[in-house]
């Protein structure tokens, strides 16, 4: 998580401590007044009952007549009944504050409920916001993995066509050492037409040419020797170009069998961007499951403004963590399209270098390298797999 992370969350917090505070000192603030009208309440009554007793004691200790008396009594019953009035609102006063604090309590009582239940929205959406961050990590990961597969299938293309261009330069030296063995061949069968030609006219001049008939002799037994070299030769040659082609069926069935491993590389690849497919459902699902959030915090009440504006941060963020994956979902099928070139592109080459093919040494050279690109083709089987895996 970064730093700008972090601040929001601590920033959310302050926000929400500092409203709880609001809210928690609101009832303590009705509270506090309801017993300042109390105690005002019962000093007016300590103060009534001090003024009664003080004017009774003052009108017992001075001598009155009757009728005086009967006035300050009547006065006195209907201050009486005042106070008594006032002492019955008074009370009623008192109910009502009563019953003000109670609702002012399960008001207090309600409104923690609520901060509750936000605070648990807001872990809910930050745990969200975490499971976004990891996933989206995830798939960077595996979009560096894509990149270096295909560097690393760029590199063999690269040395496919090395190869590729040394088969050509090592069929041209071979189709000259070709050209050079025919030339060879017709010139020694001009030798052997003029062999046969000499022996026919010897034949036709045995008679003439009798006195040198051993010297004849041996010169066809040499000419005879020479043939039979010749042929041994010719049959060697048959032979070795025999050999060359079923060397060259056997490296075909392999370079076949090499293709068919791409073919299930190729297969298998297509199945990791299915897997891909499917966790891009999953992300829309949890971006509506977002919206639907959304809405329902829309219902907050004002003094909840605050806490709605933290949780449309969140909502950016997660719109910037969508439109990161947007993004390295095109640069993942950019890197697939890629494949897909390289793929034909090595299937041509690889077309063309059969062929290209012509010597038994270079076709075991080239199998060795085609070997090897398999096994390459394998670990990068494996490590797929087991990403896929992980």
């Amino acid at each position: 998580m970064d730093t700008m992370e972090i601040d929001d969350d601590t920033y959310i917090g302050r926000n929400l401590v500092k409203q709880d505070f609001y809210r928690s000192k609101r009832p303590s603030r009705c509270v506090t007044v309801c017993l300042g009208l109390l105690c005002a309440v019962l000093l007016a009554g300590n103060v009534g009952q001090f003024i009664f007793y003080e004017i009774i004691s003052h009108r017992a200790s001075t001598p009155v007549s009757f009728d005086t008396q009967t006035q300050d009594n009547a006065s006195l019953t209907a201050e009486r009944d005042g106070l008594q009035s006032r002492f019955d609102a008074l009370a009623d006063e008192k109910k009502q504050l009563q019953i003000f604090l109670s609702n002012l309590t399960k008001e207090k009582t309600s409104v923690i409920t609520e901060r509750d239940e936000f605070k648990a929205s807001f872990n809910s959406v930050k745990n969200e916001m975490d499971q976004l961050q990891t996933n989206y990590s995830h798939f960077k990961q595996e979009r560096d993995q894509l990149q270096k597969s295909y560097n690393d299938t760029h590199a063999t293309l690269d040395q496919l066509q090395t190869d590729h261009k040394n088969l050509i330069v090592s069929k041209d030296q071979l189709q000259s050492r070709f050209n050079a063995l025919a030339s060879e061949k017709t010139q020694l069968q001009i030798s052997f037409s003029n062999l046969a030609k000499e022996k026919d006219q010897l034949k036709t001049e045995k008679d003439e040419f009798k006195a040198n008939f051993n010297n004849v002799k041996k010169e066809k037994d040499q000419l005879q020797a020479n043939f039979n070299t010749l042929k041994q030769d010719s049959d060697q040659l048959q032979k070795s170009y025999k050999d060359t082609h079923a060397s060259l069926e056997r490296l075909q069935t392999d370079h076949k069998n090499l293709i068919a491993s791409k073919d299930q590389l190729q297969s298998r690849f297509n199945a990791l961007a299915n897997e891909k497919t499917q966790l891009q459902i999953s992300f829309s699902n949890l971006a509506k499951e977002k919206d639907q959030l959304k809405q329902s915090y829309n219902s907050v009440a004002t003094e909840r403004d605050e806490f709605k504006a933290n949780f449309n941060n969140v909502k950016n963020e997660k719109d910037q963590l969508q439109a990161n994956y947007n993004t390295f979902k095109q640069d993942s099928d950019q890197l697939q399209k890629t494949y897909n070139d390289t793929h034909a592109t090595l299937q041509h080459l690889q077309t063309d270098h059969k062929n290209l093919i012509a010597s038994k040494d270079q076709l075991q050279s080239r199998f060795n390298a085609l070997a090897s690109e398999k096994t390459q083709l394998q670990i990068s089987l494996s490590n797929l797999a087991k990403e896929k895996t992980n």
